[in-house]
This record gives structure tokens, C-alpha cells and sequence, in this order.
């Protein structure tokens, strides 16, 4: 195992001033959390935050010194707006079977509306097994998350996202180590959420700097991210943008 989990916990590790950038992220996460019900500071946080996170994934991953971004400058905006883009498609196959469950639960309501124990109880297995199915592809979703922002990270390209080939060879690379950056931070989030308010405040931001942080170990190990051009050229659209 090469992934340094102890790093991964210690913001300043390897930036002296990695515990300053990280009180800041955590605080605006948590003042947009705290109005989440105004809309826009919600719109602003699911962009934000997985903006930050790629900031940190490839500064880790290129070998930038570790250093944390700066969370104050809003040029992760960009790229938060590009993951949400790519949320949304891999969100079809879910939105699927939602809809097939759906339609489970209607003929559940229509068996028993018709005191057909039949049909009510055939809707009502047929509601249970899509809400397994959904649950396993959100974890199946959730597992290939790190290696998809990594593909993202190396040349900022929404196309990258959908390389297929290169997200389950990436994940080859070292199985063992790639678990650890998909387990740690869901198992992380899960006992943070068992603290009442404060958990559901904290969860998110320290979340996203713990697997930005792993996941940008395991490109820079593994995927050979640190060899590649440190920097991506910027072009007229924009794109590109990531500076």
C-alpha cells in the first residue's frame, strides 16, 4: 500500500499554511450549508465543492508541492459546473430505475386499491428489488467517482470523463490502494453523519479534502499525473481553464 492515509488527514503536511486554506474551505462550505434554503448559496456549494476537490486532486497529483489551493479564489468554479455536468449523465441509468420503482409502487397502489393481494404484492416486490438495484448503482457510481476526476484532472476535458478503457485500467493499477481512496472517505462521511447538525455541516467539506487528498496520491503514484505537463494551456473558450 503507497497511498499515505496519515497525510491525507493533515492539511499541513506538506503546506504550512494547509490548515488556514483548509479552515477557510471548511467555513464557506459551512456558511452556505447554514443558507442553503436561499437557493443560491446552494447552487454555489454543489459547485464549489467538487470544484475545490479536482483543485486539490491534481495539485497533489502533479507533484505541486501539496500545497492546498487557495480556497478563496474562484477559479475552481469552472470545473465544479464541468463534474455537476458529468453527475447529471451518469445520474440516467439512476433516474432509470427510479422511474421503473415507480411504477412499482403505482401498481402496489393499484393491487391494493382493487384488493388484489396479487397484484399488490407483486408491485410491492417489484418496488423493493429496483430500490435495491438503485442502491447498487449508486455505490457502483460512487466507486469509479475518484477515477473519473483524475481523468478529468489530467488534461480537464469533459470527453476524458467517458474514456472508459482508461478509468477501469487507471483503477487496475493498484486495486488495493484505489479501494482505499473509494472506502476511506464514504466510511469517513458515514461516521460524520452520525453526529447530530454539526456532522451534516462538516461532512461534506471534510470529505472533499480527504479524498482530494487520496485520490491525488494515487494519480500521482500510479497514474504517472507528476511526468505528465504541469500545466494545461488555456484557450479562447475556456474550456480548458483550470488557473
Amino acid at each position: 500500500m503507497q497511498i499515505n492515509v496519515g497525510k491525507a488527514f493533515n492539511p499541513a503536511a506538506d503546506d504550512p499554511e494547509g490548515g488556514r486554506k483548509a479552515g477557510t474551505f471548511i467555513a464557506i462550505s459551512v456558511v452556505c450549508s447554514l443558507a442553503i434554503f436561499l437557493i443560491l448559496p446552494g447552487l454555489f456549494l454543489w459547485i464549489y465543492l467538487p470544484g475545490y476537490t479536482l483543485a486539490i486532486m491534481r495539485s497533489v497529483a502533479t507533484g505541486d508541492d501539496g500545497k492546498l489551493p487557495e480556497p478563496s479564489k474562484m477559479d475552481c468554479l469552472w470545473h465544479g459546473f464541468i463534474s455537476l455536468l458529468v453527475s447529471i449523465v451518469y445520474s440516467l441509468p439512476l433516474a432509470g430505475i427510479s422511474l421503473l420503482a415507480l411504477g412499482g409502487a403505482v401498481a402496489a397502489l393499484g393491487g391494493a386499491a382493487k384488493s388484489s393481494a396479487i397484484m399488490s404484492l407483486g408491485g410491492l416486490a417489484s418496488l423493493g428489488v429496483m430500490g435495491i438495484a438503485a442502491l447498487a448503482v449508486v455505490f457502483l457510481i460512487c466507486c469509479f467517482v475518484p477515477m473519473i476526476m483524475l481523468q478529468y484532472c489530467k488534461r480537464n476535458q469533459f470527453g476524458d470523463c467517458f474514456n472508459f478503457p482508461a478509468i477501469f485500467s487507471g483503477i487496475m493499477r493498484s486495486p488495493l490502494d484505489y479501494a482505499i481512496v473509494v472506502l476511506l472517505p464514504i466510511g469517513f462521511n458515514f461516521a460524520l453523519a452520525m453526529i447530530p447538525i454539526a456532522g451534516a455541516l462538516l461532512a461534506p467539506p471534510l470529505g472533499a479534502l480527504l479524498m482530494g487528498n487520496l485520490a491525488g496520491q494515487y494519480g500521482n503514484k500510479f497514474l504517472d499525473m507528476h511526468t505528465g505537463p504541469s500545466r494545461v494551456q488555456e484557450d479562447a473558450v475556456g474550456f480548458n481553464r483550470f488557473e
